[in-house]
């Protein structure tokens, strides 16, 4: 079966990762799927410094604290070459460079930003792939003003914040250019026609006790970290050639809705959806209460009755990690 768009979380590193993804500011993707409406690509990946904790993983710990840093935005501001035209939406063009900046000097969308979305079409008759554009990734929320907000830092040294169960998953998203938006055949037989790039922003991770903190003033409290003392006012990320990266993803529509009771989607009406529907739940195969009071061993059971009916309620996608 060559059905790409059927098979994306299977083509991704799980446990094995090789030689070739051991650098830490590559996420830890899980899986990528293009939104309801086509305006982002929403990517669900993990903090692989979790996989290691104790004593006797002391060296993995520091070497993967890249990692972290994802979790950590950072605001650019777009530097063109003299040669540059910024033609697509994020200065779409091969020539533009980013800076890291204060709030103040970012781009309206660079103010909270880790990853470079850099975007390609397919010609399959002319079997070539062409640069279609660059945006710059957005969060669903700051998870560094969440760790401020409880009082905690986001980097934890000795590796202890398994409480920390919001700095385990990393959800964040890249804009799709306009003239994208309206691609009219994004699959073509299970194949994608679009490809992303994802280049990591890499700056050392914030220890907040120390550096302080940093999310915009729109959130409410106090910017502790100085952007220009740690960066300095000439920061000039390196061109995405010669970054690390992950390199053509496939970006795929969702699968039509099958059955007889699917309505044709030239029948309805779109509305933006008011409410974003999140909902978690821990499990386990057999565990025990306190105390040993009792011993619960249809956990199994459980979560396929859980999924089965967030499913009814409408939930999209369902992660198990």
């Amino acid at each position: 079966n060559n059905n790409i768009c059927n098979k994306i979380p299977t083509l991704l590193p799980i446990d094995q990762f090789g030689t070739t993804i051991l650098d830490p500011y590559l996420p830890w993707i899980h899986d990528l799927f293009l939104s309801d409406d086509g305006t982002t690509v929403n990517i669900i990946a993990q903090n692989r410094r979790r996989c290691h904790k104790g004593k006797a993983h002391k060296s993995d710990m520091e070497y993967w604290e890249g990692q972290v840093a994802l979790f950590q935005p950072v605001a650019v501001t777009r530097v063109h070459t003299s040669d540059d035209v910024a033609t697509n939406e994020g200065g779409g063009s091969n020539n533009v460079q980013y800076r890291l900046s204060t709030h103040e000097e970012a781009d309206e969308d660079g103010l909270e930003t880790r990853f470079v979305c850099r975007f390609k079409t397919i010609d399959t008759e002319q079997q070539t792939v062409q640069y279609a554009g660059e945006t710059l990734s957005t969060y669903n929320y700051n998870y560094e003003f969440i760790n401020w907000r409880k009082s905690k830092p986001t980097m934890v040294e000795t590796g202890k914040d398994f409480g920390l169960f919001w700095l385990s998953p990393l959800a964040f998203n890249c804009p799709v250019p306009a003239h994208l938006q309206q691609h009219d055949n994004i699959n073509d037989g299970g194949q994608p026609r679009l490809l992303l790039d994802i280049i990591p922003i890499r700056t050392p991770v914030r220890r907040n006790d120390v550096d302080g903190y940093f999310f915009h003033k729109g959130h409410g409290g106090p910017i502790t970290f100085n952007a220009t003392k740690m960066w300095g006012k000439n920061h000039v990320l390196p061109r995405v050639e010669d970054s690390g990266r992950w390199e053509n993803l496939p970006v795929c529509n969702k699968p039509p809705v099958e059955g007889n009771d699917s309505v044709a989607i030239t029948d309805t009406t779109t509305t933006k959806k008011p409410h974003r529907l999140v909902a978690c739940t821990w499990t386990s195969a057999i565990h025990q209460r306190r105390g040993n009071e009792r011993r619960i061993s249809d956990g199994k059971a459980r979560l396929r009755e859980w999924i089965a009916f967030n499913l009814e309620v409408g939930f999209d996608h369902i992660y198990i990690f």
